[in-house]
């Protein structure tokens, strides 16, 4: 099998996803594998597809940690034929990464710089006129390390003295610069008038990029769906400065996002997700069906919202059946692994050594002793037979990751259709948790006249997660000379005989002892109508309806991690949602000479029913039916239940207005 692309996971511990898309083949001798000759080919050439073309005509595995190495970004200068050593090093320039060949594969990894080899850089981002630009992006490249610039254009960021910064900002070229020791960088932006051009989506509606004057950044679906992972806070991670996605604790872990910090200590800090102009959730959209996201990060941009905008909105827009598609059909897939980086423990050899000297240390350095006055008999034992014990290595596991997507298009006169599937399937790093993902999506539009178009979406989603434990200071307590097995094969619950309050971790993975299973299902039906009433002038309604059913049930038996020898626990949780939203948008968009006044009136409703529920007790008498028989529980039960209704009316405007294409005035 071939080994490329290591991707992190951040769950208390690094993880790196290993993409399997190839077979293995043998590597060449040290000097023959930096020396092959490449030659890349294309145009809009990622570095992603560069490492491809490497590995086709070589016979080189090229490995790399996609936090270390931005694989999505686009070559400007593709390099002339060489060897692979001076291609790769011409690819990676200003991104303080090394190159190493071992085996048959490149190992690209980021060369972490000491604190005091780290300099603060400091200027002023401009555009050709001499004018600050507010809110663009400069990022070291290759990183995620990353500012924006404030209202005077100015902007500061501690890197590395060989870092190329990238500035960025919507409607002008990116602009890559190297520092090259310098700590003062001024840099100057140039007009980009075909992006200037594009249209984006902001709230309640559309605008030239052009037009827009606050903190707003996009994301691409290409690039979205080009990371390999299932969980759209994944693929954003790095993409939008200011953008703070929490690290995932486990597989099919919903992640905390934040925009530009977090606003309160005592109220929610998540932003408004909207999708296809309704309020919805990230997770209810497969990476392969994005076609852009847009992220409202000031209180300009986000206002038109309310009070619900405050922590920032993030707008999602699909993908839809195309004019003139006609049966296209598209499959995606990737197979990894989940290979923890274990934290950097005492082996056992070195924790013996450690023991023997806290004797002396205690005792007296120049004190004779044995073994015999340190260690316990069952310690002794494992000592002389070599046989210690990697608790890491027990609890953790190279975890199979696997996605697969297939869309079909198809289009005819007045009608577009898109169908899409995707499947998921993540193993923890916990050998007791996995996940598992279903989506599937349906839109369809069609032209009733040239100047109304109807569409509508059906989206289905069901998610299973089971088994994640958490592991509480318990585990400090075991040590390399802790046997978690007695001699007949049975689990040791209390492996350290220096400190019998140490309950065996591995505990959870005794079959019938626990279980945590959870599954959620969402339907989500969106209906639309855009009527064009003549050329400046039109009328958008849509109308979204969700249902959730989410369902957890938890079983800890009497010798499992959290029952401890004691007595049982088991319980079960449900909560279902439904919510619609009805919204009609009435633009208005005229040009007279150099004045162009757009005003958009929205009138909205929202209403939500939610109804939650809880069962629990202690001391089950049966473990084999597990949370299935809770009416047996004889201690410490617990019914719990809520209930939430509530609606909202509301009724808004927004009025832009510019002169020339250089003065704005919005309201």
């Amino acid at each position: 099998m071939k080994l490329t692309n290591l991707i992190p996971i951040k769950a208390g511990k690094t993880l790196s996803r290993l993409c399997i898309i190839g077979a293995l083949s043998l590597g060449s001798s040290f000097v023959f594998a930096q020396n092959q000759q490449v030659r890349l080919s294309g145009s809009n050439l990622t570095l992603k597809a560069a490492f491809k073309q490497i590995e086709q005509q070589t016979k080189l595995f090229v490995d790399y940690n996609t936090q270390d190495v931005n694989d999505s970004r686009v070559i400007k200068k593709v390099p002339a034929g060489n060897n692979v050593k001076n291609v790769l090093e011409q690819l990676l320039e200003g991104t303080n990464c090394s190159i190493t060949f071992s085996n048959g594969h490149v190992i690209i990894s980021r060369k972490t710089p000491a604190s005091s080899e780290t300099k603060k850089v400091t200027g002023v981002v401009k555009d050709e006129k001499g004018e600050p630009i507010i809110g663009a992006n400069v990022v070291e490249r290759g990183t995620t390390n990353g500012t924006v610039t404030d209202l005077n254009g100015q902007y500061s960021l501690d890197i590395s003295p060989s870092a190329v910064l990238l500035v960025s900002y919507i409607g002008y070229d990116t602009k890559e610069i190297k520092v090259d020791g310098k700590n003062v960088l001024n840099i100057s932006l140039a007009e980009n008038t075909e992006n200037l051009d594009e249209i984006v989506v902001i709230g309640y509606g559309t605008s030239r990029k052009r037009d827009i004057v606050s903190a707003m950044s996009t994301v691409k679906g290409s690039t979205i769906s080009a990371a390999s992972t299932s969980n759209v806070q994944d693929a954003l991670q790095g993409k939008v400065a200011g953008l703070d996605i929490q690290s995932a604790r486990y597989a099919g872990d919903d992640q905390q996002i934040y925009i530009r910090g977090a606003r309160s200590l005592n109220a929610g800090n998540n932003p408004l997700i909207i999708v296809d102009g309704i309020p919805g959730s990230l997770g209810s959209v497969n990476t392969y069906d994005i076609e852009s996201i847009e992220v409202l990060k000031d209180a300009a941009s986000s206002a038109i919202y309310g009070s619900m905008g405050a922590n920032g909105v993030i707008l999602v827009t699909t993908k839809r059946g195309k004019k003139g598609v006609n049966r296209e059909v598209n499959f995606n897939s990737y197979i990894g692994l989940n290979v923890p980086h274990m934290m950097p423990l005492q082996s056992g050899e070195e924790y013996v050594q450690f023991r023997r000297d806290g004797y002396r240390y205690a005792h007296g350095w120049d004190t004779p002793f044995a073994d015999e006055d340190v260690f316990t008999q069952s310690e002794l034992d494992m000592i002389r037979n070599g046989n210690y014990t990697d608790w890491q290595d027990l609890l953790y596991r190279n975890a199979l990751t696997q996605s697969y997507h297939l869309s079909i298009s198809n289009s005819g006169e007045k009608t577009r259709l898109l169908l899409s599937f995707k499947y998921d399937k993540e193993q923890g790093y916990y050998k007791t948790n996995d996940a598992e993902n279903y989506n599937l999506t349906l839109t369809a539009d069609h032209d009733l006249a040239d100047f109304w178009t109807l569409g509508t979406t059906v989206r289905l989603k069901r998610n299973n997660i089971s088994g994640f434990q958490k592991l509480n200071n318990e585990i400090l307590y075991m040590t390399p000379l802790s046997d978690p097995y007695l001699e007949n094969g049975d689990l040791n619950y209390f492996p350290n005989p220096l400190n019998t309050s140490g309950y065996n971790p591995l505990a959870d993975n005794v079959p019938g002892q626990f279980a945590d299973d959870a599954q959620s299902n969402l339907l989500n039906l969106n209906l639309t109508s855009h009527i064009k009433i003549n050329k400046w002038l039109s009328m958008h309604t849509n109308f979204g309806y969700i249902f959730s059913d989410y369902k957890r049930g938890y079983f800890y038996g009497k010798d499992s991690y959290k029952g401890k020898g004691v007595k049982t626990n088991s319980g079960k949780e449900y909560n279902n949602y439904d919510q619609w939203t009805l919204n009609h948008i009435i633009t208005y968009d005229n040009s007279f000479g150099d004045h162009n006044l757009v005003v958009d009136l929205v009138g909205e409703m929202q209403s939500r029913r939610y109804d939650k529920g809880t069962l629990s007790g202690d001391n089950q008498p049966v473990e084999y039916t597990s949370y299935h028989n809770l009416g047996s529980n004889t201690e410490n039960i617990k019914i719990g239940s809520s209930f939430e209704n509530w609606a909202l009316a509301s009724v808004l405007g927004r009025l832009r207005y510019n002169y020339k294409n250089k003065y704005y005035f919005k309201f």
